[in-house]
């Protein structure tokens, strides 16, 4: 499952310069678990869908405590550049 798997990144990994993406984050529930276990200096969502774009927005806007650790964009995933990312789901 994807909680046992993210922690598995953070035990194999010391650097703490690991960037985390969501391609189709929906409502950010992966983005915020990623940013959760704490293994990455942030953790990202990319969602094309404008309504659950939003939710998402707004469970960060209502969580003060992911404002520097998470982002959420709205966005043709297919023109999304992966490069910069470690990890991508």
């Amino acid at each position: 499952d994807s909680k046992s798997e993210l922690v598995n990144i953070g035990a194999e990994s010391q650097s703490k310069n690991l960037k985390f993406v969501d391609i189709g984050s929906g409502d950010g529930r992966v983005v915020f678990r990623a940013a959760r276990e704490g293994t990455f200096d942030v953790s990202v969502g990319y969602e094309i869908n404008p309504t659950l774009h939003l939710f998402a927005q707004f469970r960060r806007l209502v969580t003060p405590k992911y404002w520097s650790t998470t982002r959420f964009y709205c966005r043709d995933l297919w023109n999304t550049p992966l490069n910069n990312y470690n990890v991508v789901t």
